[in-house]
């Protein structure tokens, strides 16, 4: 399934086949599991590289060759912040661990695209956008633009939607992210 939506995506976002590695079977993830319901204890082959009498880290379960590209080193340490919680993460099954291994693979997926169009547009329009220090970039993550947009919210006031916090700063970066984010935001 996560072969088909990366090929989708691969098709939709016109990224060349010379730039794509897609590897999806290094979902793996190995341990001791209970199963539901029952006192048993099922040896599970899900993963690489973790001992058979612990229960595996969920945040090294995602290969990085689960992307559809091979990232830089380090590039995904986000999955190691504590921000992202998937320390906190308990799960009973095999199944429920593929699952999460599927969609967290789908995520990075996504973030991946998404931080791929930001860059696209800023290349094009040959724009910058400031990074943490304030300094601009043409190559800012997606998580500095998630976390530049957390005090924005959406309240209703007198039954009418209106967004909160959206500075001059955001609004830049929303010109670059296109109109479904625009829209998001009420701007379309």
């Amino acid at each position: 399934m996560f072969t088909n939506i990366a090929m989708l995506a691969q098709s939709q976002f016109k990224i060349g086949v010379e730039s794509l590695h897609l590897d999806s079977s290094s979902f793996s993830v190995e341990g001791q599991y209970e199963i539901e319901n029952s006192e048993s204890i099922e040896e599970v082959r899900i993963t690489y590289g973790h001992s058979k009498d612990h229960r595996p880290d969920l945040k090294q379960c995602l290969g990085a060759r689960s992307l559809g590209r091979v990232p830089r080193p380090g590039s995904h340490r986000f999955l190691k912040d504590p921000l992202f919680f998937t320390s906190s993460v308990f799960l009973n099954t095999p199944r429920r661990v593929a699952a999460l291994a599927m969609v967290m693979g789908l995520c990075l997926l996504v973030y991946t695209l998404g931080q791929r169009q930001l860059r696209q547009a800023l290349a094009q329009e040959q724009e910058t956008i400031p990074n943490q220090l304030g300094k601009p970039t043409e190559s800012p993550t997606l998580r500095w633009v998630f976390q530049c947009f957390q005090a924005v919210h959406i309240v209703t006031v007198n039954c009418q939607q209106q967004v909160s916090n959206l500075t001059d700063a955001r609004l830049w970066i929303l010109r670059f992210l296109g109109n479904a984010c625009q829209k998001y935001y009420l701007l379309c």
